[in-house]
């Protein structure tokens, strides 16, 4: 995975993959994806259960790599975030407590007022010193998403986010996110349920049989461009 340190205007490329494969044991995985992420647009990631969102996922955010092919971080090192299926939320401390956490970890400078503005922000002000450990999954998965913010990332890398949510809380994570990308983050969102998340998305991948079968604007998506298509 290379890094370079590129600024993230609005439209400007964050990630790019170029070509990439990947196997687990002799098991071909991914073959042969072009992909980029921009700033201040949601890149919509969609297909089957197996298809290797969450590889693909993975690949981009630096955190594994392909085994052919490039993945190219185009952000200065810790300009990047990840949203999977674990929250790394401390039940024991309350919210605000665990987001004071991470704050003084990465060493942030006002930390305290600023994760009273990330909770205010996920609809978590009235409960920032109740236990953690209390909430429901919605609620411990924005905690989850106010930490992330509290970082300032330039990218966000989202794995099926709203899995198992209310709508209440799916309706404050997708205004979250949807705001950020309004501020210029680029978003890479891994969707279970496209036909709602779509809405949301300016481009969209969509895997099938290890490759994109479609790779483009939300708007084309019922259409398919070939495996290996690049967007």
């Amino acid at each position: 995975m290379s890094q370079s340190g590129q600024s993230g205007q609005t439209g400007s490329v964050l990630a790019r993959l170029e070509s990439v494969s990947k196997f687990y044991g002799e098991r071909l995985v991914l073959r042969a994806i072009s992909l980029e992420a921009r700033a201040g647009e949601v890149l919509l990631v969609a297909g089957p259960n197996g298809a290797g969102k969450s590889t693909l996922l993975k690949i981009m955010a630096g955190l594994i790599r392909p085994d052919e092919g490039e993945a190219t971080l185009l952000t200065p090192a810790g300009a990047a975030a990840y949203l999977g299926h674990k929250t790394f939320i401390y039940g024991k401390l309350s919210a605000l407590d665990n987001l004071l956490f991470w704050a003084r970890l990465h060493g942030l400078a006002d930390a305290r007022n600023r994760a009273l503005e990330q909770l205010d922000r996920l609809g978590l002000a009235g409960q920032a010193r109740d236990p953690a450990g209390t909430f429901s999954r919605g609620m411990m998965q924005r905690l989850s998403l106010a930490r992330v913010f509290l970082l300032s990332p330039r990218i966000l890398y989202l794995d099926e986010p709203d899995t198992g949510l209310d709508l209440a809380s799916k309706a404050v994570l997708r205004r979250a996110v949807l705001e950020a990308k309004e501020r210029g983050m680029g978003v890479v969102w891994v969707s279970h349920d496209p036909a709602a998340d779509l809405v949301h998305a300016g481009r969209a991948a969509l895997l099938a049989e290890r490759g994109l079968a479609y790779c483009g604007p939300t708007a084309g998506m019922t259409g398919a461009s070939g495996p290996g298509t690049a967007c």
